[in-house]
């Protein structure tokens, strides 16, 4: 499933999500579920059926769209396997990537190991 709960559903359009069964991904929750938690209770009880449907499809969660460290405390203690957002880091080019990975590889590495 991609990119649940972003955009429309309108008849006769393309659903609002993707099966990916190669995959197994339960690619990206929109960030816009994510920008009321944890104070909001529809966007928690929405965010957490998510996390709780992929789990058990076996599936991977992403959360996208983490700007606060209440959002990534939520996440991470839903069960969300990965968490994109400017919490975690801006947008890089692959050769400011690759320069921040060369520079302080060992502390991504145990930032992430967690």
């Amino acid at each position: 499933l991609n990119r649940v709960g972003q955009g429309p559903c309108r008849p006769h359009s393309p659903p609002c999500t993707n099966a990916h069964p190669r995959t197994n991904a339960f690619d990206k929750i929109d960030q816009s579920f994510v920008r009321q938690l944890p104070h909001d209770a529809e966007s928690v009880a929405i965010v957490m059926a998510i996390i709780t449907m992929g789990g058990g499809l076996g599936m991977t969660t992403t959360v996208e769209g983490v700007e606060t460290a209440e959002q990534f405390d939520f996440s991470v203690t839903e069960g969300c396997d990965t968490i994109q957002g400017y919490l975690i880091g801006r947008p890089l080019k692959r050769a400011d990537f690759a320069k921040l990975v060369g520079k302080d590889h060992d502390a991504l590495t145990s930032l992430f190991a967690a």
